[in-house]
């Protein structure tokens, strides 16, 4: 596959990225880190890499409660699946 290169802008600094695959998709990632850690040094004065850890720290938080939500929703599908399995067999019986 071919890699593609675009220009990204995070953190006050301009980048030059490399993608393989969907190059909109990195782009809007780029974007969405860019935003973060524009919140993060909103309100104070802080350096580049202080405001870039706080970012990282707020994505990874995203991060964690999605997949906390997956396992909860797959937890719940399982049960459904199994409840309905016994359903059907107390049926049969």
């Amino acid at each position: 596959m071919n890699s593609q290169t675009f220009s990204a802008h995070i953190g006050g600094r301009d980048y030059t990225l490399s993608a393989q695959g969907d190059v909109e998709r990195l782009r809007r990632i780029a974007d969405y880190l860019d935003r973060k850690m524009s919140e993060a040094s909103m309100h104070t004065q802080m350096s580049g890499e202080i405001a870039a850890v706080i970012a990282g720290l707020s994505v990874t938080e995203e991060l964690f409660n999605a997949k906390d939500e997956a396992q909860r929703l797959r937890n719940q599908l399982y049960e459904m699946a199994r409840s309905t399995s016994e359903k059907g067999a107390s049926r049969d019986a």
